[in-house]
């Protein structure tokens, strides 16, 4: 797992990187979940141990960001996480299973200024039943409430995003909130344009009063291809909790951020 960390980030150090000033603005602001701009990343996450049994599980996750001006004072963010799966030995030894997961939809209508130095943004979540597996996900459609605050200045970005969502396509569990998600978050943007970030990512499944709890430290550079901006990190999680995934202490994260012209 360490070489994996290391040589992911002896990567980074061979690219040749963007100019500091605007390209330390757009990392710092590419930590804003709901920042006024199109970015498509990919994060690859990889965990061993997961089901309890001798597994490994890595899930590469796509989550495009498009925002949508509304007028002059309010914009619609919409955030879209799409879970693509390769599993083994996760719901039975000897089982080897790739597929999508279900599909969460995020809708954030966000003031174009910060309120009182507060950026906010609040919308419904909405959790389509995309799984090509039905082991791993039941073929149920959810929505909820999801919400996201934050602050930013001189580098530093601090806030937390969370979401809850209720089962609607299952009538005799209409009114029970199936899972809630609170993210709160931490970074710093040097003017270099790298970023360090630190961040929890707690899942707790009311139905079965059981959670996960895991943190990721994570660094980042944005680098430029070209005239493209791409920011490129990578880091350890630690599960704190592993109620739900039973994975093992320490995983690996890894993202790949494309930043587009709105």
């Amino acid at each position: 797992m360490i070489k994996k960390i290391t040589s992911t980030l002896l990567c980074l150090g061979t690219l040749v990187y963007a100019d500091s000033g605007s390209s330390s603005q757009l990392a710092h602001k590419l930590t804003n979940p709901v920042a006024n701009m199109t970015s498509l990343p990919f994060q690859y996450n990889y965990a061993s141990g997961v089901g309890g049994h001798n597994s490994d599980q890595t899930i590469i996750n796509f989550q495009p960001v498009i925002p949508i001006h509304i007028n002059s004072e309010w914009n619609l963010i919409t955030r879209i996480v799409m879970p693509i799966v390769k599993q083994s030995n996760v719901t039975a030894v000897g089982e080897n299973q790739t597929f999508i997961g279900d599909t969460l939809f995020s809708l954030f209508m966000s003031p174009v200024k910060p309120v009182d130095g507060w950026i906010i943004g609040v919308g419904p979540a909405i959790n389509a039943p995309t799984s090509t597996n039905i082991q791993a996900a039941p073929a149920e459609w959810s929505v909820g409430p999801t919400a996201v605050l934050l602050h930013m200045k001189d580098g530093l970005t601090y806030g937390l995003l969370a979401n809850a969502l209720f089962s609607v396509s299952n009538a005799d569990n209409s009114d029970v909130v199936r899972n809630t998600f609170i993210q709160p978050f931490i970074s710093y943007t040097t003017s270099n344009s790298v970023t360090y970030a630190l961040n929890s990512e707690t899942t707790y499944d009311l139905a079965s009063s059981k959670s996960d709890i895991p943190f990721n430290l994570t660094v980042a550079k944005l680098v430029k291809f070209g005239k493209l901006p791409v920011s490129l990190g990578a880091g350890i999680k630690y599960w704190a909790k592993s109620d739900i995934s039973k994975a093992d202490n320490f995983g690996v994260r890894a993202t790949v951020t494309f930043i587009l012209p709105n």
